[in-house]
C-alpha cells in the first residue's frame, strides 16, 4: 500500500512536487478567504486563480517570486468568476496571458467591485445595516484599489496549454457553481486545482449558478481523474482517505439538497418550507440552503426567479446577521 503525502492547512505555499505550488489561506473560513496555485516547468509558470484584493495576491506573489523570477509567468487561469479568485489579475502584465472559460469571463464585472466598497465602507459605521457585510467580506480585505481586469483569452469545452515541457488540461464543468467553471489538471504531476466545484472543512458548498445535478456531475469528473492531490478553491490540499471522504460529502450534500428541493417543489411547497425538508436543516447555515434550494426550484421552473450572485452574497451575510441575532435574543430571554 502506498502511503500518501499529507500537507498541513498553513497560510502560505506549499511545495506539491514536480513543479506544482499551492498557495492557502488556511484557517479560518470566512468569507473570500481562497487558495491560489502555480505550476511551474522549463522556465515557464502558470498560476491558478489571483486572490480577492490586491494586498493578499501581493503576498503570493512575493512568496513564489524565488521560482517565478526563473521562470516567469506565462498564463493566469481563473477558474471562475468569483471576486476572490481574479481580483489579483490586474497585477500582471500585459504579456501574461488571462484564460478564463467565456461564461465565466461574461460575468467579470467592475460593478460587483464597486458594490463590495460600498457596502464594507458602510458597514463600518456604528449600527450599519451593512455591518454583517462588512464582517463576512470586508473585516479581512480592502477591495478599493481593485480593478476587474478581464480574461483575454477565452474558450468553452477543453483547452490544453503548455508550460515547458508540461501538457496543462484545462476543462470546463460549469455552469455548476458559478456559471462558468473549470479546473486544471496537470496529468504528469497526478494533481488537480478544482476552483470552488470541490473541497473539505470549507463549510457548506453555495451554488450561483446551477443546476445542482450538473455540479454532482462535475464532482464525479473530478473523481474519475483520479489525481492524487487535489488544491481547492478553499481549505485545505486534499490527499488519501481526506480526498475521497470528500467526493463522497460533496455529492451527498449535492444530491440530498437537490432531492429535499424536487420533493418540496412537487408538492407545491415554497423555497422556505423547503429547506426544512433537507437533512441539512438547522445543522448547516441555513442561509446557504435557502440559496441552493432557491436555485434547484429555478431550475425545476424556470418561472422561479434565479436569484442574483450579488444579490445572493449580500443576502446570505444579511440572513447569517439576523440567525445570529435571533439565537443572542432566544438567549437572552431564557436569562
Amino acid at each position: 500500500m502506498v502511503t500518501e503525502k499529507t500537507f498541513p492547512h498553513t497560510r502560505g505555499l506549499h511545495d506539491l512536487g514536480g513543479g506544482a505550488y499551492a498557495w492557502l489561506h488556511g484557517p479560518g473560513m470566512g468569507g473570500g478567504t481562497a487558495n491560489a496555485g502555480l505550476i511551474t516547468n522549463g522556465g515557464e509558470s502558470l498560476i491558478v486563480d489571483t486572490l480577492f484584493d490586491l494586498d493578499h495576491a501581493r503576498a503570493f506573489l512575493e512568496a513564489i517570486e524565488p521560482i517565478t523570477a526563473k521562470a516567469p509567468v506565462k498564463y493566469v487561469v481563473n477558474t471562475h468568476s468569483d471576486g476572490d479568485h481574479i481580483y489579483g489579475n490586474q497585477l500582471f502584465g500585459e504579456d501574461v496571458d488571462i484564460i478564463a472559460t467565456e461564461a465565466a469571463a461574461a460575468k467579470m464585472f467592475q460593478s460587483t467591485v464597486d458594490l463590495f466598497v460600498a457596502t464594507t465602507v458602510s458597514g463600518e459605521e456604528p449600527g450599519s445595516y451593512f455591518a454583517p457585510i462588512k464582517a463576512a467580506y470586508g473585516a479581512e480585505f480592502d477591495f478599493r484599489a481593485v480593478r476587474v481586469r478581464k480574461p483575454n483569452v477565452t474558450f468553452s469545452g477543453r483547452k490544453t496549454v503548455t508550460i515547458g515541457a508540461l501538457q496543462v488540461e484545462l476543462i470546463d464543468l460549469g455552469p455548476a457553481h458559478t456559471a462558468g467553471d473549470l479546473i486544471v489538471s496537470v496529468p504528469e504531476l497526478d494533481v488537480v486545482l478544482t476552483g470552488d466545484l470541490f473541497g473539505a472543512g470549507i463549510g457548506t458548498p453555495v451554488c450561483w449558478d446551477g443546476p445542482l445535478d450538473r455540479w454532482i456531475e462535475a464532482v464525479d469528473v473530478i473523481r474519475k481523474l483520479d489525481a492524487r492531490t487535489i488544491v481547492c478553491g478553499h481549505g485545505p490540499i486534499l490527499t488519501g482517505d481526506d480526498r475521497e471522504k470528500a467526493y463522497d460529502s460533496v455529492t451527498e450534500y449535492l444530491q440530498n439538497t437537490l432531492d429535499a428541493a424536487t420533493r418540496a417543489f412537487n408538492e407545491g411547497r415554497s423555497v422556505l418550507e423547503a429547506i426544512e425538508y433537507s437533512p441539512y436543516y438547522g445543522k448547516l447555515p441555513n442561509e446557504l440552503l435557502l440559496q441552493n434550494t432557491s436555485i434547484a426550484f429555478h431550475h425545476l421552473d424556470k418561472r422561479f426567479p434565479k436569484p442574483q450572485q450579488e444579490e445572493g452574497i449580500f443576502a446570505t451575510a444579511l440572513l447569517a446577521a439576523e440567525a445570529a441575532q435571533l439565537e443572542k435574543f432566544g438567549k437572552d430571554e431564557a436569562k
